[in-house]
């Protein structure tokens, strides 16, 4: 049973170009097509999918032209601010996933005030991941473990396993994702969720992240729902 997504939002600089449009307006469409997603997920599934995750800025974005970069954490205020904090009351939990650092003030405010408002929701989990790396994720796993293990509130001796690096993981309760969507023809992680796909099915979309709808939505659940997933059997 699908449970949970992992949404690569990729290809709005495409989609603008194709279009004629200033990549910014390509960036504007993918913010709103993400809150379109959530209100299929709440409102129109077939499947009661309870917590899905957009990759929608990485580590590595920060390698952008500065004005992109800027562009992109303004419509990130602007979006947690005026659009998500109103999903609040039709009982969606938001969790940021990623490193703070360097992330601007404003930014985390908004979103350290939609997590914590949002935090009684139960009706679906939505993963905004903002600065975020999958292989940073592991890394800061780890880093915590070594502290906890120095300010003695794990013991020396303790074995490390899987289920203690991810109680260490931005958030333990997202555990395994069942499927990862990727948009935009690209065949490849990019660092997105490299502990939690470990066994998740992958669909790759050829179309950019600002034309899905609900049709190819369906489409995805559908084809989740006719693989056969054997965890190594």
């Amino acid at each position: 049973m699908l449970k949970s997504i992992g949404f690569i939002v990729d290809g709005n600089r495409r989609w603008a170009r194709k279009r004629g449009l200033p990549k910014m307006e390509g960036h504007r469409q993918g913010f709103n097509k993400v809150m379109n997603v959530v209100d299929f997920f709440l409102e129109r599934s077939p499947e009661k999918v309870e917590r899905i995750a957009f990759y929608l800025f990485s580590t590595e974005n920060w390698k952008r032209e500065e004005y992109e970069v800027n562009y992109l954490m303004n419509l990130a205020y602007e979006m947690a601010k005026e659009k998500m904090m109103t999903y609040i009351s039709k009982g969606v939990k938001f969790v940021h996933l990623g490193r703070r650092e360097p992330l601007p003030e404003k930014v985390l405010s908004v979103l350290d005030e939609l997590v914590e408002k949002s935090k009684d929701g139960d009706k679906l989990t939505v993963e905004l991941a903002i600065n975020y790396g999958g292989r940073q994720e592991i890394v800061d796993a780890v880093n915590k473990i070594i502290q906890k293990v120095r300010e003695g509130e794990i013991p020396a001796d303790t074995p490390i396993n899987t289920d203690l690096i991810a109680h260490f993981l931005y958030d333990r309760e997202l555990a395994d994702v069942d499927l990862i969507v990727r948009t935009s023809g690209e065949m490849r992680l990019s660092n997105f969720l490299l502990w939690q796909s470990a066994y998740a099915e992958f669909i790759f979309l050829p179309m950019h992240w600002p034309d899905i709808n609900d049709n190819v939505l369906l489409q995805i659940i559908d084809e989740y729902n006719h693989r056969q997933r054997r965890f190594g059997k």
